[in-house]
């Protein structure tokens, strides 16, 4: 099988969608790159964030809706971490707190780590790592971590089947490499919580890179072929998707990379304008667009 390529995206369940802007574009400095809507339901926003230079880095999504607020558990993803350059963790910690936001400083395996929650309660943390420039801003993620309901199931999932790379372990996780260049991490929680409650303030999925159908096709028969039940090949007109979930009942999806954010605009207009899928134009209507503009 071809090598799973790194993190593609992260996807939660919020809460006010003024709220969601302020947090991640004024405190955490990402950028609005996507303006569209959830795919699924068709009824309501689907928001993507990405680093200021709007391709490269992380890209993380959000479902805004009016629901009960979550509880987080086994099978979904827990913590996620972004990376940030050695010496900036102290204007990191000193930038969120002139906000409000309350830090706690520790590690995420051997690295400096500082965590925090958003307005959500979504589990986020900045990890220090010598590969990014010394700049500031966040440029990447540093990976997650999932509350499995069977963590040593999961970890040989992950390992035998997925390609990833068991590094340590203690009494609290298990550590392991997310395949490709990045050095992006996971970690499993060894600790098997009740069940989670999906809503706001949980994280729903986490999609991982391959490079094309060609590939997402022979991933599908392949995970098949090993005993899980996965989806169709599903059009989400930025990439192509499937879903699955592992082991520990967290929910996984496979994107490919192409075709991409610039399909519908360019780069310097990226989340600039509500795109909708075809035949769906009548839903502007009913989205509050006002907090958007």
């Amino acid at each position: 099988m071809q090598a799973i390529r790194g993190i593609h995206h992260i996807s939660a369940m919020v809460g006010d969608l003024e709220k969601v802007l302020s947090f991640y574009r004024k405190i955490l400095g990402l950028r609005l790159v996507k303006k569209t809507v959830n795919f699924d339901d068709k009824i309501g926003y689907h928001l993507y964030f990405g680093s200021q230079s709007a391709l490269l880095g992380p890209l993380i999504t959000f479902f805004p809706q009016q629901l009960q607020t979550g509880h987080k558990g086994s099978g979904q993803v827990g913590k996620i971490a972004f990376r940030v350059p050695i010496n900036q963790l102290d204007y990191w910690e000193n930038h969120l707190k002139s906000f409000g936001i309350k830090t706690k400083k520790g590690y995420w395996f051997q690295d400096k780590a500082l965590y925090f929650n958003d307005f959500d309660q979504l589990e986020l943390a900045l990890i220090v790592s010598a590969q990014i420039s010394n700049n500031p801003e966040i440029q990447a993620f540093h990976g997650l971590s999932i509350y499995s309901s069977q963590p040593q199931a999961s970890k040989e999932f992950l390992g035998k089947t997925m390609g990833f790379l068991a590094v340590s372990e203690d009494e609290e996780h298990f550590y392991l490499k997310i395949p490709g260049k990045r050095y992006e991490e996971l970690l499993i929680e060894q600790f098997v919580s009740p069940a989670g409650i999906w809503g706001v303030g949980t994280v729903h999925h986490f999609a991982r890179s391959v490079l094309d159908e060609i590939e997402e096709e022979a991933w599908r028969k392949f995970l098949i072929d090993e005993g899980r039940d996965v989806t169709i090949l599903r059009d989400r007109k930025y990439f192509k998707s499937i879903y699955f979930r592992e082991p520990g009942q967290v929910i996984f999806e496979m994107a490919t990379e192409a075709p991409g954010l610039l399909v519908d605009e360019s780069k310097e207009e990226l989340g600039k304008q509500l795109q909708l899928p075809q035949n769906t134009n009548d839903i502007a209507n009913r989205l509050k667009r006002s907090c958007l503009e």
